[in-house]
């Protein structure tokens, strides 16, 4: 999505209800006044930001609701804005000071009652009241830079020197906010504005290796600014690590004081993610996305990994793409640092399923039965009879298609002549399967 900016001042906030003076007539008489109704919408009350090196995705859900709890709301467009320093401006002055991220659309949700569906593509990129958005700010160089409230200070106030900017000391923050609008372009309340930190972020691991099996992919990556960062990690790390390795990235000490121009304090931690591409045989979503979901990723771990290794379930014949992002600091105060340059490929199953064992013959009149352990593979297509003669050491496939048990009986035999047997697995890969080694050999002489 590409945001639009604009640092033209919001509309000032309307009232809940107008009351205009209105003198009717009727059969002759004055009626009294009438105070007619002006439906504000309700306030986006909470906002859930999350800093993804220089992206900020804002995910808020679009009020179904007018400030009087009336319904439907009043709502023809939200605006989402943005302000960087080291306070929040007064809410009197979000609307001069911070600067446009994005409009987003609102239509009236169809009436149930007339027939209406409801619609999944709509058009201008529209939403209905009570959808959840998501909008991503980039931030560009400008918005790193702190804009300062111009407050009237004491000396200002008493006539003996002009007002200075304001500028709180502390770590530099992006502040956003959400302003809902009429039809008749009054704007709606004001909701909690939500901050990031816009701390430094750590920087990504150089390099990102991946190998699989027929099972899981094992991912690996250097450490977080090289082997200096790895030598400042080991000294920050606990004496001993749990069992797991998984850990979520330790928290600041309480006495250390937090400088604007360096990271959180460590150890740095890490989050994998990834992209897979879509699976060509999944039905069809029901609602076709919205304009307004900018799909924050989720990382594949459910918590900063302080290991520099991370398995992942594989799926085969799918092009997947692993990014690695590093992670410092604890809440409030948590950064993550850009993505690590992408690693792509396609998993291709060319691994055959074990072989089976214990394969036993037994004879019996004018058949020789088969009993063979099976194989513990969830990948597993099931089996193939080979059977060859004692005097011929080659082996031919008996069975024209591989069968599910693990046993079968060879009628097709003639008594006197000794026969020799082995089975071989396959897995469920098409159009070829891959194929075990075969199983241990019997000899049996049939009757």
């Amino acid at each position: 999505m590409s945001a639009t900016r604009d640092t033209a001042p919001v509309r000032a906030l309307a009232p809940v209800v107008v009351l205009v003076a209105l003198a009717t007539v009727s059969c002759g008489k004055k009626g009294p006044l009438l105070p007619p109704f002006v439906y504000i919408p309700a306030a986006v009350e909470k906002i859930d930001a999350r800093r993804l090196g220089d992206e900020v995705f804002l995910s808020f859900t679009v009020p179904e609701r007018n400030v009087d709890d009336s319904t439907p709301p009043a709502l023809e467009h939200l605006e989402v804005r943005g302000y960087t320093g080291t306070a929040a401006p007064p809410r009197s002055r979000w609307g001069e000071l911070s600067s446009l991220i994005a409009t987003i659309p609102v239509a009236a949700r169809p009436d149930p009652a007339a027939g209406e569906g409801r619609t999944a593509r709509l058009p201008g990129g529209q939403v209905y009241p009570g959808s959840v958005v998501t909008v991503l700010d980039t931030l560009d160089a400008d918005d790193k830079v702190a804009h300062p409230v111009e407050l009237e200070n004491a000396a200002g106030a008493q006539g003996r020197g002009p007002a200075e900017p304001v500028a709180p000391a502390g770590p530099l923050r992006r502040y956003y906010a959400a302003v809902p609008f009429t039809p008749k372009g009054m704007s709606g309340p004001f909701g909690a504005p939500v901050d990031v930190p816009l701390l430094p972020v750590p920087p990504p691991p150089d390099e990102v290796h991946a190998s699989y099996t027929h099972a899981a992919v094992t991912l690996t990556w250097t450490p977080s600014g090289g082997v200096l960062g790895y030598l400042l990690d080991a000294a920050a790390q606990p004496a001993e690590l749990p069992p797991s390795g998984v850990e979520p990235v330790a928290a600041p000490a309480a006495n250390a004081p937090l400088r604007p121009d360096a990271l959180p304090a460590g150890p740095t931690g890490y989050n994998v993610y990834r992209r897979m591409e879509v699976d060509p045989l999944a039905p069809l979503p029901a609602v076709v996305p919205s304009a307004w979901n900018a799909g924050a990723p989720t990382p594949v771990n459910s918590s900063p990994l302080r290991a520099l290794t991370l398995v992942d379930p594989v799926r085969v014949n799918r092009r997947v793409c692993y990014s690695v992002r590093a992670v410092r600091g604890t809440a409030p105060l948590v950064v993550e640092g850009p993505p690590s340059e992408p690693i792509c490929f396609v998993p291709v199953d060319a691994f055959p399923p074990a072989a089976p064992t214990a394969l036993t013959a037994l004879p019996a009149e004018g058949s020789i039965n088969l009993i063979w352990q099976p194989i513990d593979d969830p990948d597993a297509g099931g089996y193939l009879v080979l059977r060859g003669t004692a005097a011929d050491a080659t082996l031919q496939t008996l069975t024209p298609s591989p069968i599910a048990l693990a046993r079968y009986t060879d009628t097709a035999v003639t008594p006197g002549v000794r026969y020799v047997y082995a089975v071989v697995a396959v897995d469920q890969r098409l159009p070829v399967p891959n194929v075990s080694v075969e199983s241990n050999r019997v000899e049996e002489t049939a009757r």
